[in-house]
């Protein structure tokens, strides 16, 4: 006899916990209170004992991003402090199959039971239960894959037709509007993009506008990766665009947009021109380091390695390569090693990539940040204030009258009012003391990468990791990683 069952025959309560979601799409169901409402009068039926009610802030079931109460649910049922999960509908837990099968094979394990009020809970022990809850869960995620899909149709329709797009976050060079100039950020725009065709660098030209105090929309520092996005975006230049799967490949131009163009058309295809070309050099200045991982990655000996050139081969070719600093200035004895540029800038990125791909970067930055938990709270409230965004770009093409746009408009602005203040102040928190601390709000790593300065992108591998280079058994041909050693500076 179960445990559950004990507790029954004597008489004792069951323990429930109750899981509500807000959503700011009314069509998708009850608000929050009458979600509660609903739950506590499925536990008066039962006869439960609710020890806990959850309630998700404005974070979706299926958009990906972190939900804390719901990890704090699986965490109750993992100690065994839960009986029963009660839910308005099993749809306010899950809209991922995966996610559905992970949580029925807990709740089975630890023999907890979902009650729902609005259609089928989940009992896991049942011969059909985790059947039926799959079936379920296929379906919810199918409804959403296609809400997204027509989301996502409606709003290239709109953009083909030129229209204003309002958007989270406020394009520099325009008002939250989408239409009306900013004349002081267009300037700069106009001037950036003369002096990228005339071979200027972007670090220059936003290292001059820093200091005549020019920043981001949302109060952050101009980058150049954030300059290099705003030259190539096309709404600049008065076209309407939609995005296209690949990093660093510019947008797709699908029409001309309803409002006034900061430059020509023709310039736009000269940036485009200009800053995807892959000889542009990204680093000229001085004697800064212009490879990867100069001064970053170590011989086998300890010293650091600087860039050099190969002799040439039997075809009479030289390529670049990483040589210990130490054996070139003969300071310490060997052995010493050395690795084509290329193919260890290569591996590394890839790593690094994917290192970032796997990265909880709030955990991370809070983690190597001593300030009582303000850099946590908010990287929260950003996360918080995101999703609230994501539903309100969501609805704006389905609202029909005056009212509901005027409401939707104040919603968005104070929003986007509150993103601003909440960004510069993760900026003012980390920006000084990590590297990665940029790579806030980045939704595609990858891109970022491609597009970032070379010091941003050393910076990055700097804070991260530790390459070490190995010697190559005699008649090794060819790279091998196997001979880098190459580490996490912090382990997770």
């Amino acid at each position: 006899m179960s445990n559950q069952q004990n507790k029954q025959h004597a008489g004792q309560q069951l323990r429930a916990v109750s899981y509500a979601r807000i959503s700011l799409d009314r069509r998708e169901g009850a608000g929050v209170e009458r979600q509660q409402a609903d739950t506590r009068k499925l536990a008066d039926l039962h006869d439960l004992d609710v020890v806990a009610e959850l309630v998700e802030n404005n974070v979706s079931a299926w958009s990906g991003k972190k939900r804390p109460e719901y990890a704090r649910l699986l965490d109750m049922i993992r100690a065994g402090q839960v009986d029963r999960v009660l839910v308005w509908h099993t749809d306010r837990l899950h809209r991922n199959v995966g996610e559905l099968v992970d949580y029925l094979d807990l709740t089975r394990s630890h023999g907890v039971k979902t009650l729902a009020k609005q259609g089928n809970g989940y009992d896991p022990e049942a011969a059909d239960g985790k059947f039926l809850a799959t079936v379920l869960g296929a379906v919810a995620e199918q409804e959403s894959d296609h809400k997204s899909e027509r989301v996502r149709r409606a709003i290239r329709q709109s953009r083909e037709r030129g229209e204003v797009q309002r958007t989270r976050y406020r394009t520099f060079g325009y008002e939250h509007d989408g239409e009306t100039i900013v004349e002081t950020e267009a300037q700069f725009l106009r001037d950036a993009a003369r002096r990228v065709l005339d071979g200027d660098t972007l670090r220059r030209i936003c290292r001059e506008g820093q200091t005549a105090g020019v920043t981001t929309t949302t109060g952050g520092t101009m980058t150049t990766t954030a300059l290099r996005r705003l030259l190539l975006n096309p709404r600049i230049a008065g076209l309407s665009s939609v995005a296209v799967a690949g990093h660093d490949r510019p947008r797709e131009v699908i029409g001309v947009g309803q409002w006034e163009p900061i430059y020509s058309p023709e310039t736009h295809e000269q940036l485009v021109a200009a800053l995807t070309n892959p000889n542009r050099a990204t680093n000229r200045e001085g004697t800064a380091p212009r490879h990867l991982l100069t001064g970053i990655a170590t011989c086998v000996c300890g010293g650091t390695v600087c860039a050099s050139t190969a002799p040439a081969n039997r075809q009479g070719v030289r390529h670049p390569i990483y040589r210990c600093r130490t054996k070139r200035d003969n300071f310490t004895p060997g052995p010493h090693v050395s690795r084509r540029i290329a193919d260890l800038d290569g591996y590394v990125k890839a790593y690094v990539l994917d290192m970032l791909a796997r990265m909880d970067l709030s955990d991370y930055l809070t983690s190597t940040t001593d300030d009582g938990g303000k850099l946590d709270r908010l990287l929260t409230e950003r996360a918080r204030l995101e999703t609230v965004l994501d539903d309100l770009e969501a609805r704006y093409l389905t609202l029909r009258t005056d009212r509901e746009r005027a409401q939707w408009d104040r919603l968005n602005r104070a929003t986007l009012d509150a993103l601003d203040e909440t960004t510069r102040a993760i900026d003012d928190a980390a920006g000084d003391t990590s590297a990665v601390a940029q790579l806030v709000g980045v939704t595609d790593i990858a891109e970022w990468w491609e597009g970032a300065e070379l010091d941003d992108r050393r910076g990055v591998v700097a804070e991260l990791v530790t390459v070490r280079l190995l010697p190559v058994p005699r008649g090794g041909r060819g790279f091998d990683p196997e001979y880098v050693d190459i580490r996490p500076r912090r382990a997770d």
